[in-house]
């Protein structure tokens, strides 16, 4: 898949997901994350579903699937947040990293933001997550001072934000 062009990837917005494309999702970050932390094989795809129902269960709560020939690649989970927004999850499966479907997810969850007339976008991404920064730092995305202790892991996480449109020509609406 590496070096097939971005268009190519194809973005689905779902407001209303489902079970398999919760699963789907979990998965994807179940190995996206075994791959990042350099373990032999992934958690189960379960212990994910937990966040990502919660996280689906927000108002206005959001999830972009990738899929690239018929196959999920990719997605994220973004909410509206007061003003803003904020991108709770984004992975890529490990298979199509490099492929640009990072950054089809990012440039579709901008444009959704943009289309709720968020201020910011916002996120909270792993500070040794190189591979990470660089996609969202591509993307636009400026790094800020404020950092967290991510759970349950006890990694240090790192802010980043972003204005909807802000660094583009204007989005289609």
């Amino acid at each position: 898949m590496i070096g097939v062009a971005p268009s190519a990837t194809r973005v689905a917005v779902l407001r209303e997901p489902t079970d398999d494309d919760l699963a789907r999702a979990a998965t994807i970050w179940a190995d996206a994350a075994a791959r990042r932390d350099g373990l032999d094989r992934p958690e189960p795809w379960t212990r994910t579903l937990v966040g990502i129902r919660t996280r689906m269960a927000l108002p206005g709560a959001t999830l972009f699937l990738a899929a690239r020939a018929d196959q999920s690649t990719g997605f994220a989970l973004a909410a509206p947040d007061g003003s803003g927004a904020e991108l709770y999850y984004l992975a890529v499966h490990p298979d199509t990293w490099g492929s640009g479907t990072a950054a089809a997810l990012l440039a579709e969850v901008e444009r959704w933001a943009h289309d709720l007339q968020a201020t910011e976008l916002v996120l909270w991404v792993l500070d040794d997550n190189l591979r990470a920064h660089a996609a969202y730092a591509r993307a636009g995305w400026a790094v800020t001072d404020e950092r967290q202790v991510a759970r349950p892991s006890g990694r240090l996480e790192r802010r980043l934000t972003l204005t909807p449109g802000a660094r583009r020509a204007p989005l289609r609406s």
